[in-house]
């Protein structure tokens, strides 16, 4: 089942696809919602609820889609340079100057199409401090006195850390082919805004850019939801995949290493010059695994071959 797919059946057959989803999850999630904010079903619609947590995680179907960085994304990206900036080569640049090196920039190339293979439950927000003190005993917002500011900020642990709250959860993280899917949600430009910087004419920070880059999540509403319908995703974000460098298939692996997405929220407002960088979709960090650092989004399966599952997901699939 695709998005393209399901946009096309008539309600009968959307509500028995759900109906299919939701039996193959019951024993940890509840079908709540089915598009009353006007999302349709393909762009994640329905919105189901981990029984035990009560977190929201909305259902969104597989599609192909350009995963990394293309020649047009790169010759935006070289515009923005030349208009804004002096690049280096030396990652050691001084404080505030910015600097990304061309061998960086390819290591998020090349381009190519990709298509996740399963649907997929994804949680609208990244699992915040105090859900994570809750999941795992031991854990620690900050000092006494960040714990109650950190409460509602995405968990910031090792990698070690993040597969065990996903196991606890009955989850896992998303590959790195996964995340960009699920940030993107159909856009195809250098950012999920556009293709241009995130300042006013004034050089100030665009009014809308709070919504996108905001981290503290008491407060759901002030966050920008993109076309899936999930939220906070700036953050820098763990992946399963350990780093290779780029996309090659030939590409070496850095043994330690995993992947992280995303992180031009993690220090906003107070952004240094470079920052605005990290909100690009492609980009892509080299993370030790022991670094506590990065946020968790968890998200998990749905295996439309299983014995129950299969008559239903036959039909919609024309098969």
């Amino acid at each position: 089942m695709d998005r393209t797919s399901l946009s096309h059946r008539d309600c009968r057959q959307q509500r028995e696809y759900l109906d299919a989803v939701a039996a193959q999850v019951n024993d940890r999630f509840l079908l709540a919602d089915v598009g009353t904010d006007g999302r349709a079903l393909a762009d994640g619609g329905a919105v189901f609820l981990h029984r035990e947590t009560q977190l929201p995680f909305h259902l969104i179907l597989p599609e192909p889609f350009v995963f990394g960085m293309t020649d047009t994304d790169l010759g935006n990206l070289k515009q923005l340079f030349a208009g804004q900036f002096e690049p280096h080569v030396d990652p050691a640049s001084s404080e505030g100057e910015f600097h990304c090196a061309a061998s960086e920039i390819e290591t998020f190339r090349p381009a190519s199409v990709r298509r996740i293979s399963h649907p997929l439950l994804v949680a609208r927000l990244p699992l915040l401090g105090s859900q994570m003190a809750q999941l795992l005993p031991g854990y620690a917002i900050g000092d006494e006195n960040e714990q109650e500011e950190f409460a509602h900020y995405p968990a910031a642990v090792g990698f070690a850390e993040a597969t065990a709250a996903c196991k606890r959860l009955g989850c896992r993280l998303p590959t790195e082919v996964e995340w960009e899917y699920l940030c993107r949600a159909g856009t195809e430009t250098l950012f999920l805004w556009g293709d241009s910087l995130p300042w006013d004419e004034t050089g100030e920070d665009a009014p809308w850019l709070d919504g996108w880059l905001r981290q503290e999540c008491a407060d759901q509403a002030a966050l920008t939801a993109n076309g899936f319908g999930l939220q906070c995703l700036m953050g820098a974000e763990w992946c399963q995949d350990p780093y290779t460098e780029g996309h090659a298939a030939e590409a070496p692996t850095r043994p330690g290493f995993r992947v992280a997405k995303a992180g031009g929220g993690a220090s906003y407002p107070g952004w240094q010059v470079y920052e605005w960088l990290w909100c690009l979709p492609t980009w892509r960090h080299a993370i030790p695994e022991s670094f506590t650092s990065e946020a968790i989004r968890q998200l998990l399966e749905i295996d439309h071959h299983t014995p129950a599952a299969r008559p239903v997901f036959e039909v919609m699939l024309d098969t």
